[in-house]
């Protein structure tokens, strides 16, 4: 009997290439998930290049039942061990650092509701041996992640290094970064590895300083969002709130508030550190919105409240 492998496929479509890659080099049977936006469908549901024994489109699941079922959810978080709750406040679409929409208690937990029923229909029916997903970054793939692992079901995430162009990435099947179990004490590091890194982040900025700081490539971005419909808006939770008029003000007000910010810390904040002996704690601040600061950290969300405390906590320096 072929092993079963399920794929999570998201807009990077970096997984649908490791599918492809998998078709052509061993032999399973291959489901996936798709979640993606109104516009490439047609081309998932016509496509040949991947031979897939059956698809699922997450988002044509999740607003086609307005029945809530408080029972099923309650079922579920004893069933998984999980805490549905404590996950969706922590969602960048659930919390206040969504500025297009604000849900209201019962459309979370219907969302919530209606992705679960999917996943375990999906999961009773083919029963896979693998599941091949990105690594989990909201709500809806987070919970997805932890029914599959407390099934016991072998999870591959693959997550890039994220330095250079060329990234390398890594398989894991946890959220851990660096796992001292897995990794070799003795296996050497290059001796130029130091340099690599170096070169591969200035890299890295680099390609990002030039998408990111071009007006040309900034107007053709603003265009092609202008001529695209917004049928997102009506099918896709994510996209709720985002009409073209409302998402183009916003963009504008933010780009304000940051010139403004930029030139209130060239003018106010000290710029040369003092050539004298003093004590201090380096807390970098994280961009928001992050994995980092929802899910993977959801009691150490607001970052002005980490530093008064950790600020509260520092012994009094006499000398």
């Amino acid at each position: 009997m072929k092993k079963r492998v399920l794929f999570w496929i998201d807009q990077e479509l970096f997984h649908f290439g490791v599918a492809r890659f998998l078709q052509e080099n061993s032999d399973y049977d291959m489901y996936s998930i798709y979640e993606i936006t109104e516009k490439p469908k047609s081309f998932f549901q016509n496509q040949t290049i991947v031979n897939f024994q059956k698809i699922w489109f997450l988002h044509d699941h999740l607003l086609n039942t307005k029945n809530l079922d408080n029972s099923f959810l309650e079922e579920i978080e004893n069933k998984y061990s999980l805490n549905l709750h404590l996950i969706a406040l922590n969602d960048r679409l659930f919390t206040k650092l969504n500025n297009y929409y604000k849900f209201s208690h019962d459309e979370i937990l219907l969302i919530l509701q209606n992705e679960i029923k999917l996943f375990e229909k999906i999961l009773d029916e083919i029963n896979p041996d693998f599941i091949i997903m990105p690594i989990s970054h909201q709500q809806h793939n987070h919970i997805f992640y932890e029914i599959c692992k407390a099934r016991k079901i072998k999870i591959l995430m693959i997550i890039p290094s994220r330095v250079g162009i060329d990234t390398q990435s890594s398989i894991k099947h946890t959220h851990r970064y660096f796992i001292a179990d897995e990794m070799d004490p003795y296996l050497p590091l290059p001796k130029n590895s130091t340099s690599i890194a170096q070169t591969n982040f200035k890299s890295n900025n680099e390609y990002d300083y030039h998408f990111q700081n071009s007006k040309k490539e900034y107007l053709k971005a603003g265009l092609k969002f202008l001529s695209t419909s917004d049928e997102n808006i009506k099918t896709h939770y994510s996209y709720f709130g985002r009409q073209k008029f409302r998402v183009i003000y916003k963009t504008l007000a933010y780009e304000l508030k940051k010139n403004y910010r930029y030139k209130f810390m060239n003018k106010n904040l000290q710029k040369e550190i003092p050539n004298e002996k003093f004590h201090c704690v380096y807390y970098p601040l994280h961009q928001e919105m992050e994995r980092i600061l929802l899910i993977g950290a959801p009691f150490y969300i607001n970052q002005l409240q980490n530093i008064k405390h950790i600020a509260s906590s520092l012994p009094q320096v006499t000398n």
